[in-house]
């Protein structure tokens, strides 16, 4: 009889590995101690960025052998906005990032992978848990924090949208963002410093982007939250494959995991099945792009509002944005 491979944790990384395992015929259980699957989140927007290897991500995460049912919106337009609010447009051919939604709701990455693993034959085991030791993957998420993020869901009688404006009066060395897509709306601020100011950030946020783009409001929720980065010598403990965030995958520089954290769910999956290394598989794919994050952040960090505007002047003045990403992800460091 085949043993049960146990999973701890039922975000995008751990139900990724359920989906592969389970389509592969292997029994799996899923241990989540949360009553539903995205209990972290609020129904808010996320990015499944595209930018930093030359495949699409939709196309990656189906070869891995996860469908891509779920809903999103791919944003080939936008806007960035310097730390004087001077204005440059952003137009691609390619998405620069898929719009996803995030929570325990009908329409979210979460609820869509959930059913994903049901279907395929996974036991997801709600408001359960065990010792992250008798586990064969952790998925748990992040491990500490590096940045946190505070922001508003809302709805909105405003066109699909998309905004970001760089600056450190309203988010220290990071970014605030304001997304509008199908009538929702999500504004955040993402901090990697001075977190305690993180409610006055949200609030400036809030009437930048209202100045630079009236829009309606109504239903708002406020959240948080937060993010983690660390590259790890190893991402096995044990007996127990780490993936996700719990693994420290992350990207140091804008925050955009998802994509990270359903690989590495994919290829623990295929570690179990093929008994390939799991930590010479997630160094092939994931290294090179941890490296120039955490690259990345340094000079964002050191050098500041060159760094703002200089980001802001090659995303809109260059034709191809995202080359430009793409660069700063593979250039040599």
């Amino acid at each position: 009889m085949t043993d049960t491979i146990r999973i701890l944790g039922a975000g995008p990384a751990g139900l990724a590995a359920a989906i592969v395992l389970a389509r592969a015929g292997r029994p799996v259980q899923v241990y989540e101690r949360r009553s539903q699957v995205g209990a972290r989140f609020h129904d808010d927007y996320q990015g499944l960025e595209n930018w930093t290897v030359k495949d699409d991500v939709l196309t990656e995460i189906q070869a891995a052998g996860i469908a891509t049912d779920f809903r999103c919106r791919p944003f080939t337009s936008g806007r960035i906005y310097n730390p004087r609010l001077s204005r440059k447009d952003v137009k691609l051919k390619r998405p620069l990032f898929y719009l996803v939604q995030r929570g325990p709701g009908p329409n979210t990455l979460d609820t869509a992978l959930k059913e994903q693993a049901l279907a395929a034959g996974a036991d997801i085991r709600f408001n359960e848990t065990l010792p992250s030791g008798e586990a064969d993957i952790v998925a748990t998420g992040p491990r500490g924090v590096s940045a946190i993020a505070a922001g508003l869901t809302f709805d909105t009688s405003h066109p699909d949208d998309a905004c970001v404006v760089v600056g450190d009066s309203i988010a220290p060395q990071g970014y605030a963002y304001l997304l509008i897509a199908n009538g929702r709306g999500t504004l955040a601020t993402v901090l990697y410093a001075n977190f305690d100011s993180a409610s006055e950030c949200l609030q400036r946020s809030l009437e930048v982007f209202r100045r630079l783009l009236p829009f309606d409001m109504a239903n708002e929720r406020s959240w948080g939250g937060y993010g983690a980065f660390r590259i790890p010598t190893t991402a096995v403990s044990g007996r127990s494959l780490l993936v996700g965030e719990a693994a420290g995958f992350q990207d140091y520089l804008f925050g955009f995991g998802i994509r990270s954290a359903m690989l590495s769910g994919s290829l623990a999956a295929r570690s179990l099945l093929s008994g390939e290394d799991y930590d010479t598989l997630w160094r092939r794919r994931l290294l090179p792009t941890l490296r120039s994050g955490e690259a990345n952040r340094r000079l964002y960090t050191t050098f500041g509002s060159f760094c703002y505007y200089g980001l802001w002047f090659l995303l809109g003045y260059f034709p191809r944005p995202d080359l430009v990403m793409r660069f700063l992800y593979n250039r040599k460091r």
